[in-house]
């Protein structure tokens, strides 16, 4: 078996009991929790991939850390990966824990680019606009880009729109240019 389908069998597993003990949403808080941890803090970095430290010592440290910081089904995953030695994937596995989670509670990440901050009666109305469209929740993030001319971008899932002026005027450009 290889890693990519371990990892994707972790995951389901992972999702399962998660899903099972009703705690899904909370799970998917201490795998981003972890995860903030594994990026910033080298010291925990050093403890799960030293080979200096036994297993078990590795087992109670991380235990009684996130005892009440992450949620046990999440410590556990941790251990596991650990063990296995193959923590250095973790944000692969947290990746498809996150997308699980957003399919079964009909999810969709949206990625807005303007040229100008919106307001928030604006990030609402767009937001809400794209719910109903997409007849889904969206998980709405928006970018400035100042070098934008006007108009969005937006990518959704693994979509791109590109609706914005520049992208008009290319095109407009283009069909003269045909013409």
């Amino acid at each position: 078996m290889t890693l990519d389908s371990k990892l994707r069998k972790f995951s389901s597993i992972l999702y399962q009991a998660a899903e099972s003990g009703q705690c899904t949403e909370e799970v998917l808080g201490s795998l981003n929790t972890i995860q903030s941890l594994w990026k910033q803090d080298s010291q925990f970095r050093s403890l799960v991939i030293s080979k200096r430290i036994s297993k078990e010592k590795k087992d109670s440290i991380l235990r009684s850390v996130f005892k009440e910081l992450c949620h046990p089904l999440a410590v556990e995953i941790v251990i596991l990966l650990m063990e296995r030695g193959v923590m250095n994937y973790y944000s692969i596995l947290k990746s498809l824990y996150e997308v699980e989670y957003d399919k079964k509670h009909r999810i969709v990440r949206v990625d807005a680019t303007v040229s100008q901050p919106l307001e928030e009666v604006e990030k609402h109305k767009l937001k809400s606009d794209l719910e109903s469209k997409l007849n889904m929740n969206a998980n709405l993030n928006v970018n400035v880009d100042p070098d934008l001319l006007g108009g969005i971008k937006l990518r959704i899932g693994n979509a791109f729109y590109d609706a914005s002026v520049q992208r008009k005027i290319e095109r407009l450009k283009e069909n003269l240019l045909q013409s």
